[in-house]
């Protein structure tokens, strides 16, 4: 039986779908947080969204779940 990948996309692969409305960031603002290291990542956060919290909201999640 072959895969008809028309029907199925390989599992690798993610579609380009616009959520940006859905949540207080875009997913070019995450992209470029998740490039930051370190004491970077920690003042962007701070600066764009509070702390962990603040930015935990916008996504709609939980830090700890």
């Amino acid at each position: 039986m072959a895969n008809n990948t028309a029907d199925h996309p390989p599992g690798n692969s993610v579609a380009e779908v616009d959520h940006e409305g859905d949540f207080g960031c875009s997913m070019m603002q995450l992209r470029e947080l998740m490039e930051l290291r370190s004491g970077e990542a920690v003042n962007k956060i701070a600066e764009c969204y509070g702390d962990v919290q603040g930015i935990c909201r916008r996504l709609k999640t939980s830090p700890i779940e």
